[in-house]
């Protein structure tokens, strides 16, 4: 079984920066933004050498780490900072505007 990839929006205190493609949770419940996909190894994720990576935070560890990758979509973008406006960690200001 696969995470649901708008429930991560709920556990993220930053915002995902504007350049990550992917997001992913490591065996220690340590969340990753990446630019490109990431590889696997035996407790996480790491960056492939091109692209940029940053830590968006630490949760519960997962059960299966494995299953934690998400491909970003606008929409999971969408709830990650409607989450984060929610938490009032970011103002709605900030947001992009959508056509």
């Amino acid at each position: 079984m696969s995470i649901d990839p708008h429930s991560v929006c709920s556990v993220l205190l930053v915002p995902i920066p504007e350049w990550a493609q992917f997001i992913a949770q490591d065996a220690d419940g340590t969340w990753w933004a990446y630019q490109a996909e990431p590889n696997q190894q035996d407790t996480g994720w790491y960056e492939n050498e091109v692209g940029r990576i940053r830590r968006l935070g630490k949760t519960e560890p997962p059960t299966d780490f494995r299953e934690s990758l998400v491909k970003l979509t606008e929409t999971i973008r969408q709830a990650a900072d409607s989450h984060l406006i929610e938490q009032g960690l970011k103002h709605s200001s900030f947001l992009p505007i959508h056509n």
